[in-house]
């Protein structure tokens, strides 16, 4: 069944509905529920896989916050912002 087929489906009615909520579950032996042990082992990413959380960026770039007035005052005098805030770190940080 296509997604415009299922889109074009009509609306289930209420008794269809509450066949559904009545419906039992099915267990799949393949894939059965996990215990409360079993949940209690798993782990944030970050803990299993730290570096995928934090990955570096490739190109250099980041982003940080910015105060509006001063993002204000470095795009009024020409376009290429960007540019100028990479000019004035250089040349503060680098001297």
């Amino acid at each position: 069944m296509t997604s415009d087929e299922i889109k074009n489906l009509p609306p289930m009615s209420k008794k269809e509905l509450k066949a559904l909520d009545d419906a039992n579950i099915v267990y799949d032996e393949d894939c059965p529920e996990l215990t409360d042990e079993q949940l209690r082992q798993f782990k944030p990413r970050y803990v299993n896989h730290p570096a995928s959380v934090h990955e570096k960026r490739k190109d250099g770039k980041i982003c940080i916050p910015i105060d509006s007035d001063i993002l204000k005052a470095l795009k009024s005098p020409q376009k290429d912002y960007e540019k100028r805030i990479n000019t004035i770190l250089r040349r503060v940080v680098l001297g």
